[in-house]
């Protein structure tokens, strides 16, 4: 309160001040929406960086490579070199079956300890999944692609092209127009004599 009980006022004296952080808040935050819409229109009608375009052009040809790639499948010496893969873990699986066949022999009669047949279990599991794991790999390369992963492919090869396109030719009229209105409002208090 700005004045007292029974003090005489006049016209256009101050007699409550309210607080206006609210009001002042929303004012600012309308004024950094317009800033920012004005950022953007700014970028639009400046069109793209060279640089921009560039990596636009180089995104497409990578898209596009990998869509060629998906849609031809695997090399013939991809998949050679799966099926050697696989056949390495499986001489490594053999190795060690007959590793662990030999120890779990030996653990039976006390010749060896408990350690020495855990890790003959565990280097056995482990071989066995990597055969596993080379066996699925070496199917993959054998079937190729599937028709779902050549299909997402080739829509990103469409989206990385109409990016580039969109980046050389910019934006068109009618979407780089942007309005911003900042309002601010203002609360008078007047007195009422009765």
């Amino acid at each position: 309160m700005c004045r007292h009980e029974g003090d005489s006022v006049k016209q256009g004296d101050v007699l409550l001040r309210l607080e206006s952080t609210e009001a002042e808040a929303l004012v600012a935050s309308a004024e950094a929406r317009l800033a920012q819409a004005q950022a953007t229109l700014a970028k639009i009608e400046a069109g793209a960086r060279p640089e921009e375009i560039r990596q636009a052009e180089a995104a497409a040809v990578r898209a596009e490579e990998q869509y060629r790639m998906a849609e031809k499948g695997f090399r013939t010496q991809e998949v050679k070199g799966a099926a050697a893969m696989t056949d390495a873990a499986r001489a490594q699986r053999d190795e060690a079956r007959t590793e662990f066949a030999r120890i779990e022999k030996l653990r039976q009669s006390s010749a060896v300890s408990q350690q020495a047949y855990d890790q003959a279990k565990h280097g056995l599991d482990a071989a066995e999944a990597q055969y596993q794991a080379a066996q699925e790999k070496q199917g993959i390369a054998v079937e190729g692609a599937r028709a779902e992963e050549i299909n997402m492919a080739k829509a990103a090869s469409q989206q990385a092209a109409a990016a580039l396109d969109l980046l050389k030719n910019g934006a068109r009229r009618e979407t780089s127009t942007l309005r911003a209105r900042c309002v601010t409002r203002r609360m008078r208090i007047s007195s009422a004599h009765g």
